[in-house]
């Protein structure tokens, strides 16, 4: 598929928060964009050659406008679900991408556990259920406590931790909400010190670049992230074990080329892996990347939809960023509807401070803390050494005031 030499032109799908700056990366790389989003309000279509108001899981309309436009490449950031819209996509225009049925698996947390559990890849045991009394007699199995989540969904939507059977019939109704398909998971609960790794991958070789500590929100709407920290700490003892987990869990995913984000839990008899996304992390890692004086990852991920080569140097940390420690953390705030918003560029000028943002406006409602769309912002610090990041990152959160009014009045936590 082609239309003749000329300036590239690149099919993101999303152009939301998270996909902005790839919009704007491929902008400043001299190509046209081609950015899709439901939302017609999206800030990157604003900024894209053509704007075009689908839904980036739409594969049969995305590919009726790709077919006029003739893209060069697809891609998409930070989207669980969009990941496998792009690869269906890209195979159907015969440009470089995910293998769909790889793709199928990372975006489906049931055949995620199947394929850890045929590979031999340690993760939580699991059943997948439909109803109810399916889902008491799968907590029998398991024992409680356990931890309930949709198959289908990301950000922590519809998950939940029960540590009494009576709390079961609300977890259960939540998560199949969430579900589109409205199949649940019932899974064992890991105790232990989450962990993230965010690699890449080059002709199947995966290369662990930024692992960090996940800080979390306690139960029961457990799993949101509020801080990423590294280096890691957590994984020192256990260092060659998380990377012979992370590495054959993509293999069983076959994610054998560009970003993987993988979620472990350290217990007594090691990592488990919670979960792996085809993409770069949700949690700002590639700017943390960049601010430690890493490569530009979306850079990387353009040029890789693209088809051009990409070398290790292209997306490893160089040796200097491993005298540094980089914290990236997220801010929150009460339920309610934002009356003010102040200290933002006081938390600017902390030291060691390299980025703020908080996108909350006054008269927007703010949800309850029970996924991570409860955030309203993020900050990111560095330090010489991770207690130095970390302070430096909880004095700038600390200038920051989101005052909230009218507390809004909610009949279900399930949003």
């Amino acid at each position: 598929m082609s239309r003749g030499k000329g300036i590239g032109r690149l099919l993101i799908l999303g152009a939301g928060p998270t996909q902005e700056p790839a919009i704007r990366q491929a902008r400043e790389m001299g190509l046209e964009v081609i950015a899709v989003d439901s939302n017609p309000q999206a800030p990157g279509l604003s900024l894209a050659d053509y704007p075009l108001p689908i839904s980036s899981l739409d594969v049969p309309a995305i590919l009726t406008a790709a077919r006029r436009l003739y893209p060069d490449g697809v891609m998409t950031v930070g989207s669980d679900r969009a990941v496998s819209s792009a690869a269906q996509v890209a195979h159907a225009l015969g440009l470089r991408g995910l293998d769909p049925s790889a793709a199928a698996r990372a975006n489906s947390k049931l055949r995620m556990r199947q394929a850890f559990r045929d590979w031999g890849v340690p993760a939580p045991d699991f059943v997948a259920v439909k109803d109810l009394r399916a889902a008491e007699d799968a907590v029998s199995q398991l024992r409680l406590p356990a931890v309930i989540k949709p198959v289908d969904n990301a950000a922590q939507r519809g998950v939940r931790r029960i540590d009494n059977v009576d709390d079961l019939p609300a977890a259960f109704g939540q998560a199949q909400r969430f579900s589109g398909t409205g199949t649940v998971l019932v899974e064992e609960c890991v105790d232990g010190p989450e962990i993230t790794v965010n690699s890449f991958s080059l002709d199947g070789c995966m290369l662990p670049v930024l692992v960090a500590d996940r800080l979390t929100n306690p139960p029961p709407f457990f799993g949101i992230a509020l801080a990423h920290v590294y280096p890691s700490q957590r994984a020192q003892p256990w260092w060659d074990q998380v990377l012979d987990v992370t590495s054959r869990g993509l293999s069983a995913l076959g994610i054998d080329q560009g970003p993987g984000y993988t979620q472990l839990r350290i217990d007594r008899d090691g990592p488990k892996i919670m979960e792996i996304g085809a993409r770069t992390g949700g949690g700002r890692e590639t700017e943390l990347i960049a601010f430690l004086g890493g490569p530009d990852w979306i850079a990387a991920q353009i040029k890789l939809a693209l088809g051009e080569p990409l070398v290790a140097t292209d997306v490893v940390l160089p040796d200097s960023a491993k005298k540094l420690a980089g914290v990236v953390k997220f801010i929150f705030a009460s339920q309610g509807e934002a009356a003010r918003v102040t200290g933002v560029d006081r938390a600017q000028r902390t030291l060691g401070v390299e980025r703020v943002v908080v996108r909350t406006k006054p008269g927007a409602l703010i949800p309850p803390m029970t996924n991570a769309e409860a955030r309203q912002g993020y900050l990111i610090a560095l330090g010489a050494n991770r207690g130095e990041a970390l302070a430096r990152a909880e004095e700038a959160a600390a200038c920051i005031h989101i005052e909230v009014r009218l507390p809004v009045r909610r009949d279900r936590d399930d949003v």
